[in-house]
């Protein structure tokens, strides 16, 4: 087994036979064996939930948080108290000249979609006990929901590197549907996450969207 130090380049080469060669060895066949862990069908579903749902909750924070300085969050959430589509129908044309507004109009209707309702038993009861509000019907305070959107991503995130070291090739990309963000190219909504990041970098979400982002 060669060392190389990676401060000062130079090598160290261990005999086949030595404590440390063998350690290494050992380290290496513990690894292969878990990376070949079959990983059961209802994990994979719910880590491609969270891989769906954790950029959409980073894109929607720097949003909300625009639109509440801009003074039209009451606005917005006014129109989305309703629980039928026709209240989110309503946001986007009044929202109509803000793409991003309506990627966050988007965003709170999937929580409230069948298709979430469907998709999100996958997920943890301390999950869904966190994102219940999120497809709740009825006005909400900036506050409120900024501070749901916080927890239900740190919670996610939680959930999904809990799995991701039980079950470590479920960061192959094998299964995950999501593949790395390149850190050049960014879309709008990916930008303002950053920038957000960058604002805030004490918030535990911060670390999150940047790994996502691929940025250091």
């Amino acid at each position: 087994v060669t060392v190389i130090d990676k401060n000062t380049l130079a090598m160290t080469v261990f005999p086949a036979d030595s404590a440390f060669a063998q350690n290494v060895a050992g380290a290496q066949k513990i690894g292969a064996k878990d990376s070949n862990i079959k990983v059961p069908k209802e994990i994979v579903q719910a880590h491609i939930l969270r891989e769906n749902l954790i950029p959409k909750i980073e894109e929607a924070l720097p949003i909300l948080d625009r639109l509440n300085k801009e003074g039209k969050w009451n606005t917005l959430t006014t129109l989305l108290k309703s629980q039928d589509t026709a209240g989110f129908n309503q946001a986007e044309w009044v929202f109509k000249d803000d793409p991003q507004a309506i990627d966050l109009i988007r965003t709170l209707a999937f929580f409230r979609s069948k298709e979430f309702e469907t998709a999100g038993k996958a997920l943890t009861k301390t999950e869904n006990q966190i994102l219940s509000s999120l497809y709740q019907s009825g006005a909400r305070p900036f506050e409120a929901v900024n501070n749901n959107l916080l927890q239900s991503l740190s919670q996610l995130n939680s959930e999904q590197l809990k799995l991701e070291r039980q079950y470590p090739n479920l960061q192959s990309g094998a299964i995950s549907q999501i593949q790395p963000r390149k850190t050049e190219n960014f879309s709008p909504q990916d930008q303002e996450a950053l920038d957000w990041a960058n604002t805030n970098p004490e918030a535990p979400q911060a670390k999150a969207i940047k790994k996502r982002l691929g940025v250091q």
